[in-house]
């Protein structure tokens, strides 16, 4: 957790019959490719071969005992060559220090247009900070709202339905639809601290244009946040079709085609937005805490970006380097293996559980698509709505009276809470404070 590297698992290289691969990466009972290592950070199954009596090591048939003598043996004698590694790799970025930055969303605002004096139309206005229940919306939504009946039902199937986008709505009665519509317009943002304003609407041609303004302050929070913005339009004012509405959001288009993925499980959450001619899919795995979310470009499933939650992620370290980046809002890991030019996973830093990223595709694939996967991204979102690594270890310097700088931190996947053990000396001395997701302290082991 914190800024260090997933776990590696080191495995000394064997030499391996001919006719099977030379350059065998990580134990097993064949040899292991780039495409077994996705695999094995799959089905986490690096150790099961120590399950059988008979183990395959490269091709060959040895039995347990003597293979876990010579692996006990080669282990050891590999421990300075890894330290090694590790040395090296410190100086390509095991350190404090981000390397490159993948924050580009500016293709999310589109086209710039602005309603001319004429077209203006008066109107009222509320903003609610409230969500829908799909996963699958694609912001900014429109609804048009035209009787109490529509508005009751869109309540009820639509929304997770907050009191305060229910008192909102009080004032929308029958007497209100005799003369006026409702426009619920839903936003997406990716601080809560943003807000807005409807500075403009007007008709355009066929469509009613709305101008927006987001009100953005100098220091943000790094949570998601869902708006209904519930527009009254004057007297009279007619919009045959929810399509006929075009929102412009910071002078920019912002009714291009996106699609905002969304899925949570238990206490982890993944969202993406998605650019026009990609797809997705989503894979809950049974009997178990982990499910990803896998992109990639419409009709070419076997190039995809899979973006999942592990019950612990861990890597083969034989041939990886590693890079720290930021991503979005987020800093990470880049790790590539044998020097190849895609990287092949990227492992969030500072999350509520364990988040990566793992990559599917070809070189020929990314050199494609490659730049535009990476802006697609910077739109990720994890473990929303849950205390960070940070927050956690901020909840318990607060407690203890502390400003240490160093602090033991655990993520316990089984119980779902932060377990954090400050290195210096503070006011309740050497406890372990159990942080619950929303950062409530539940318990101090080791208080008197």
């Amino acid at each position: 957790m914190g800024n260090a590297a997933p776990p590696v698992l080191w495995l000394p290289i064997l030499p391996t019959p001919a006719g099977l691969a030379q350059n065998s990466r990580c134990l097993g009972k064949a040899y292991c490719t780039r495409e077994k290592f996705l695999s094995a950070v799959e089905n986490g199954n690096f150790l099961d071969i120590f399950s059988s009596n008979t183990i395959y090591w490269g091709g060959v048939k040895m039995r347990k005992k003597r293979l876990i003598l010579i692996f006990m043996i080669l282990c050891v004698l590999t421990v300075a060559s890894c330290r090694q590694t590790d040395a090296d790799n410190g100086a390509k970025g095991y350190g404090d220090e981000t390397g490159k930055a993948y924050t580009d969303t500016e293709w999310l605002k589109g086209e710039i247009h602005h309603i001319s004096d004429r077209q203006t139309r008066d109107f009222d206005v509320q903003y609610v900070r409230a969500g829908v229940k799909s996963g699958h919306i694609v912001y900014p939504a429109v609804k048009i709202i035209r009787s109490v009946e529509e508005l009751n039902q869109y309540l009820q199937n639509e929304t997770y339905m907050p009191q305060a986008l229910m008192e909102a709505c009080e004032k929308y009665d029958r007497t209100y639809f005799e003369e006026q519509l409702l426009i619920m317009l839903l936003l997406e943002e990716g601080s809560g601290s943003i807000r807005h304003e409807v500075e403009r609407i007007g008709v355009d041609g066929e469509n009613t244009v709305i101008e927006i303004k987001s009100i953005v302050p100098e220091a943000c929070t790094c949570d998601m946040a869902y708006w209904h913005i519930l527009i009254e339009p004057e007297t009279g004012m007619d919009i045959a079709n929810d399509d006929d509405v075009v929102v412009f959001l910071d002078g920019r288009n912002a009714t291009e085609k996106l699609t905002v993925i969304y899925y949570e499980k238990g206490y982890a959450n993944i969202s993406v937005t998605l650019k026009e001619g990609w797809a997705y899919d989503i894979v809950d795995e049974a009997d178990s805490v982990e499910f990803s979310v896998s992109i990639y470009p419409a009709g070419q499933p076997q190039n995809k970006l899979r973006i999942a939650y592990f019950n612990g992620f861990g890597v083969c370290g034989t041939g990886l380097k590693q890079e720290k980046i930021r991503l979005g809002n987020y800093d990470a890991w880049m790790g590539t293996y044998d020097d190849n030019r895609v990287w092949d996973f990227i492992s969030m830093l500072d999350t509520f559980g364990d988040y990566a990223i793992l990559n599917e595709g070809g070189e020929k694939w990314w050199k494609e698509y490659g730049e535009e996967a990476m802006q697609i991204l910077a739109t990720v979102t994890i473990a929303d709505g849950y205390v960070s690594e940070a927050q956690a270890v901020q909840v318990a310097r607060d407690k203890a009276g502390s400003t240490d700088e160093g602090a033991e931190v655990h993520y316990d996947s089984a119980e779902n809470v932060w377990k954090v053990t400050l290195s210096g000396k503070n006011t309740t001395g050497d406890d372990t404070f159990v942080i619950d997701v929303h950062g409530n302290i539940i318990e101090i082991i080791g208080e008197k």
